[in-house]
């Protein structure tokens, strides 16, 4: 059986995304030693593929491509990491697979992550017992701007950790898996 080296690209990034999932289960982090390669090496392999198989013959366009889909699937999750909603290694995963396989294939699987996430998320607060304080909380946290701040009273954070490594292993392997040609 012969790949091709998109289907190749496929495979690494599932590997990539298993090995972060597995080490952001254990840890709560996603360490640079796994997206730092990523991030240079996806930009590298996404360029020299587009370069080879004349999908965009020209370097410039291939460059385009991997920096575009770096910056596009990095803006959300930096914006969320600037204001303590997601982690720093997930955000440099993302833009990896922004870098590696290029803007609508990287955005898809983000939003795929997205996605998880939000079907994961109730149900396991659910199993920790949180449902309940963490709808009361961000009912709070949505009223808090019509509300007038006391003196001595913290404010209302929301408390809930969820970590995103397996919601973005998920995504990419079913991202992979539709792209699998």
């Amino acid at each position: 059986m012969h790949m091709s080296p998109f289907q190749i690209v496929l495979l690494i990034a599932v590997l990539i995304a298993a090995a972060a999932a597995v080490v952001d289960f254990r840890t709560g982090l996603i360490p640079n030693k796994l997206t730092y390669p990523l991030v240079i090496g996806g930009a590298l392999v996404h360029v020299v593929i587009g370069v080879a198989t004349s999908r965009h013959p020209h370097l410039g366009w291939s460059l385009l491509e991997t920096v575009s889909g770096a910056l596009i699937c990095g803006l959300i999750p930096i914006l969320l990491w600037r204001s303590d909603a997601m982690g720093g290694g997930d955000v440099k995963l993302l833009i990896g697979f922004g870098a590696l396989l290029g803007p609508p294939i990287g955005l898809r699987v983000e939003l795929y992550a997205f996605m998880a996430a939000v079907v994961v998320a109730p149900l396991l607060l659910v199993y920790r017992g949180q449902l309940l304080a963490t709808l009361k909380r961000s009912g709070q946290l949505l009223l808090s701007p019509f509300r007038k701040a006391k003196a001595g009273v913290p404010a209302v954070k929301a408390a809930v950790e969820l970590r995103f490594g397996p919601a973005i292993c998920a995504a990419m392997a079913i991202v992979a898996a539709t792209e699998w040609k």
